[in-house]
């Protein structure tokens, strides 16, 4: 679903916003926001289930 999303707005971004030269921009802002989610989902699993051990590898199956 995250990836229909990002298609989507790089999508809008080109047909409706082509002249503004937006698509760049939103590239480099999905590629940081994808890079950075799989830190955040340990972050947020860390702090809903303190006890629990977790490694990076087992959230990202």
């Amino acid at each position: 679903m995250l990836y229909l999303n990002n298609t989507l707005a790089l999508f809008v971004g080109d047909k409706f916003f082509g002249q503004l030269g937006v698509v760049p921009k939103q590239i480099m802002l999905l590629v940081v926001v994808n890079a950075i989610l799989p830190f955040m989902k340990l972050a947020a699993a860390k702090i809903v289930h303190p006890k629990m051990k977790f490694r990076l590898k087992d959230l990202l199956t």
